[in-house]
């Protein structure tokens, strides 16, 4: 899986951000190690809106709204409730040792890492889940493949298909 966190921060017109924020105290109350291209674009950006629609999470512990781990616990928590209710979600993605860990979201449309133990965190693949849980997208690839190629109109999917595409975007963070 490639790093494109450069070119990422390339297609967003935004200031790249003074100093990096710390991922210790997000990945701590997470339990996991996050992927290192996803991390080295949010050191740059913060967590950010892109094109108004694109919300990209990050370690911000004043804004619980951008925060990842926040993000990550709330759809845990949802997951939870939703599989004691019946709901018939794939059982792959809930099986002992894995995880989704959401990290972007289009509305309700959340983008996760589908985090397996034994698994380096660089090679988690994309799983994209629309916000009535019926579709669910499998992307083999990094984070910032996934976002890059969704910005550019490669990767178009039904929750989103017409909000992206081209080479400009704009993006402002979130804590603004």
């Amino acid at each position: 899986m490639g790093d494109l966190s450069a070119e990422v921060f390339g297609l967003i017109a935004v200031a790249e951000r003074g100093e990096a924020p710390s991922w210790d105290p997000a990945e701590e109350a997470i339990g996991a190690r996050l992927p290192g291209d996803y991390k080295r674009l949010i050191d740059r950006t913060g967590a950010v809106v892109i094109d108004d629609w694109l919300c990209l999470f990050g370690p911000d512990e004043r804004n619980a709204s951008a925060d990842i781990a926040v993000l990550i616990e709330e759809r845990e928590r949802a997951w939870a409730e939703l599989r004691q209710a019946g709901a018939e979600l794939p059982l792959k993605y809930f099986v002992p040792g894995d995880r989704l860990l959401a990290f972007a979201a289009v509305e309700g449309t959340y983008f996760f890492w589908h985090a397996r133990d034994g698994v380096a965190p660089e090679e988690w693949p994309v799983v994209v889940v629309d916000e009535d849980v019926e579709s669910w997208y499998d992307l083999d690839m990094s984070a910032t493949e996934c976002i890059y190629q969704v910005l550019v109109g490669d990767v178009r999917l039904e929750p989103f298909d017409d909000l992206f595409g081209g080479a400009e975007h704009g993006a402002v963070r979130m804590a603004e």
